[in-house]
């Protein structure tokens, strides 16, 4: 069994030999999330790209608290250790991969709220914290044009029609690609159901405006949804750089720092992370 150095802010991730490996929640959101995935993510066999697959459930034991779970491991490297500006197939690959999932069947899923960090609610619930968040980077950013993006993405229309399956934290290190060929998507504890726009984050994170233009065409989102997308990179990576600013080499948040540059250069994109370090 090895831990893999990469483990999430919310778990700790081991290998177990070649086709598994073995979640443990550092803290009690997290176990709810885990128990999230096991119950909802056999839902998701027939997506184009590959998902883990629950094999077996564990219980609390001396000296640690809460359940913990076995998945399939899926073999691939996470973007953020591999191109900073992703191609075009990979682009589309996760386009088609979104529409699909928007378009599984969200009976009795769990609806967007605390339960997933409020990931695919209304972006007004999140406007003191992102506007906080904002605040804190001024010293860095220009305060009063990443409001007014912000503000720009609050002001559009709301979802209009059913709740969609979401993936709810589509960022680098949950995306697995082999070379240049997108394989599956991983870390699915925000997963809930509400309004798409919270999974267009990449856009921003991942693309250069070219290829974001491709993506956004491969989803069929239309322009409101994609304001909120907007809204969404933006209180996203604010709020994680905001948090993560004193750790330049820590990948999220090199990441946020990328996204925050693209939303204010009319979405261009530094090639390389490593030149915002």
């Amino acid at each position: 069994m090895q831990r893999l150095s990469q483990s999430g802010t919310d778990n700790h991730t081991f290998r177990l030999g070649e086709h598994y490996c073995m979640r443990l929640p550092r803290h009690a959101d997290a176990a709810g999330q885990l128990k999230k995935e096991s119950d909802y993510l056999g839902h998701f066999q027939d997506l184009p790209l590959v998902t883990p697959q629950l094999i077996a459930k564990g219980q609390p034991f001396s000296g640690y608290a809460h359940n913990w779970a076995v998945y399939t491991w899926i073999d691939g490297t996470d973007l953020h250790r591999g191109t900073a500006i992703v191609p075009i197939n990979i682009a589309e690959s996760l386009g088609g991969f979104l529409k699909t999932l928007w378009a599984c069947d969200p009976t009795n899923a769990p609806t967007a709220g605390a339960q997933n960090n409020y990931r695919g609610a209304s972006l007004r619930q999140r406007d003191t914290l992102t506007r906080q968040a904002i605040h804190t980077l001024s010293d860095q950013f220009p305060e009063q044009s990443l409001l007014k993006i912000w503000e720009t993405a609050c002001k559009a229309s709301p979802h209009e029609g059913q709740p969609v399956w979401l993936h709810g934290d589509l960022h680098a290190a949950n995306i697995l690609a082999k070379g240049n060929t997108l394989v599956g998507i991983i870390d699915w504890g925000l997963m809930g159901v509400g309004d798409p726009a919270v999974d267009l984050m990449p856009a921003w994170s991942l693309m250069d405006p070219s290829v974001r233009i491709l993506f956004r065409d491969v989803t069929g989102v239309n322009e409101i949804t994609w304001q909120r997308g907007i809204g969404w990179s933006l209180s996203v990576a604010a709020i994680a750089y905001a948090y993560y600013r004193d750790r330049s080499d820590y990948w999220l948040n090199k990441i946020s720092l990328r996204t925050l540059y693209t939303l204010l250069n009319d979405g261009a994109a530094p090639s390389s992370l490593d030149s915002l370090a």
